[in-house]
């Protein structure tokens, strides 16, 4: 079976060559082909042209502009709603903002650092058209 293409945006896990971009790769690189970016306008550029199946996109992607910090995970959600037809969130968990990632075009929400398999199953989930609503997988990643 063809690994899944995924692109993760994301202003930790995306610097390339980070420990924390590694660790990512350590727990989750088995059951797909990932891409990252940590720069929210080139993430928006590589999901127009990059044919990928899903998108990983974190909240609390914040950058800084002229001494001020945003949170910019909804403005590329938002943005490349079209681009592919899985769009997680990626996120500490937080009920709250199921309802309003949906809104900004999530077609579902994922935890950080839960297993291999919650991460697989979320990607076949909403690649069917449903919503991602996985029961807690405490294992986590060996990798944290």
């Amino acid at each position: 079976m063809k690994k899944k293409k995924v692109l993760v945006g994301d202003d930790i896990i995306g610097v390339q060559d980070s420990p924390q971009q590694k660790g990512f790769l350590r727990c989750y690189g088995e059951i797909a082909k990932f891409d990252f970016e940590e720069n929210p306008d080139k993430f928006i550029e590589k999901a127009r042209v990059g044919r990928y199946d899903a998108f990983l996109i974190d909240l609390n992607w914040v950058i800084e502009d002229h001494e001020r910090e945003y949170k910019t995970g909804y403005r590329v959600l938002e943005a490349v709603k079209g681009y592919a037809p899985v769009r997680l969130l990626h996120t500490s968990a937080d009920e709250g903002l199921r309802k309003k990632a949906f809104n900004y075009g999530a077609t579902g929400v994922v935890e950080k650092f839960m297993s291999e398999s919650y991460l697989e199953k979320a990607l076949k989930i909403n690649s069917m058209g449903k919503d991602t609503n996985l029961d807690r997988d405490e294992s986590g990643c060996k990798d944290k």
